[in-house]
């Protein structure tokens, strides 16, 4: 029964550090570079993710080792899904651009006329 809470407080604990590293401590800046690797944001955004998690992890793992390669796959893996994820939002952005006349809330309603229009 030990084990089932350690595993609930460790996933708990890094669902709040997600959380934290990806909408409290991530500015605009941040955000917009992620599609360039020239930019810093996104090696900024997957330090971040990658530093806060060290912790963590010394509840159920007190080999350094461990806890150095999860901090180094949640880097890489955030670093590459984040910067995946915003050049497939241009690419679809590009796709299916249509003009934007009515939005709700700054999201851009796509009616179907619309969008056939712009295929």
């Amino acid at each position: 029964m030990a084990i089932d809470g350690l595993l609930l407080t460790t996933l708990v604990w890094l669902q709040m550090k997600h959380f934290a590293a990806d909408y409290v401590l991530r500015p605009a800046w941040m955000i917009s570079g992620k599609r360039n690797f020239r930019k810093p944001g996104a090696y900024l955004r997957a330090g971040i993710h990658a530093v806060a998690t060290v912790p963590i992890p010394r509840l159920s793992m007190p080999d350094l080792m461990w806890i150095v390669t999860v901090a180094i796959g949640e880097y890489v893996v955030h670093f590459q899904v984040g910067h995946l994820k915003a050049v497939l939002w241009m690419t679809t952005a590009r796709l299916f651009a249509v003009r934007r006349r009515t939005s709700f809330r700054g999201w851009s309603i796509l009616k179907p006329s619309r969008l056939r229009a712009s295929l």
